[in-house]
């Protein structure tokens, strides 16, 4: 729409007294949800508004043929989907299964599989859920949600093995409410500091946000 702002692109990789910290890009900032990631790669295709929830034990995307229930839609989100099967880039099946309920009584369904994940240049390879049906309970839909609680098959051990074995960074994962950031290498003061150094030298990665 006319006037409408594009959306912000946080930095990545942007380096501060000889470490690198990385800003992972987030989209926006949803009021009833949270942080919506602006892009995370898995299977080789890109997914959008994927929601940050340090709550979930699972990461899930839609998989190509997902079906979406949502009361008083009549049409289903566009979003990405997930491709199945042994062919290269694909999300090889596990043979296993997963349910989620969430809080609003939202549920997912699946089948469990093993995929290359990208994101803001960190690149891993982890299990996670190829949804085929979302049932929404009147909440806006998202494209998927990236797991990050402490849960063994969360995304939050493979990110930060990641970003160790690409970077040599800390295994430290920051959510930053103050500046709607999440942060991999630093804590929340750090990379605040480190983005203001970054404006006042001109400098940076990938534009500018707010810290």
């Amino acid at each position: 729409p006319e006037g409408r702002k594009e959306p912000r692109r946080e930095e990545v990789g942007l380096r501060a007294a000889g470490a690198m910290i990385i800003f992972l890009p987030i989209l926006r900032e949803s009021p009833n949800l949270g942080l919506l990631l602006e892009s995370l790669s898995a299977g080789g295709v890109e997914h959008r508004s994927v929601l940050l929830d340090t709550g979930s034990e699972l990461t899930w995307l839609p998989a190509a043929s997902c079906r979406w229930v949502t009361p008083g839609r009549t049409t289903a989100p566009k979003f990405s989907g997930l491709q199945l099967g042994r062919k290269p880039g694909a999300c090889r099946r596990t043979g296993r299964t997963f349910f989620l309920r969430y809080k609003d009584n939202s549920t997912v369904t699946g089948q469990r599989c093993v995929a290359n994940l990208s994101l803001a240049g960190l690149e891993w390879e982890q299990e996670l859920g190829a949804a085929s049906l979302v049932e929404t309970a009147g909440t806006a839909p998202v494209g998927g949600v990236l797991g990050l609680s402490p849960a063994p098959a969360s995304s939050i051990r493979p990110l930060l093995a990641a970003a160790a074995r690409q970077h040599a960074l800390p295994r430290l994962l920051s959510v930053c409410t103050r500046g709607r950031a999440l942060v991999v290498g630093a804590p929340c003061a750090s990379a605040r500091r480190s983005r203001r150094l970054s404006s006042a030298s001109g400098g940076g990665a990938g534009g500018s946000g707010g810290g």
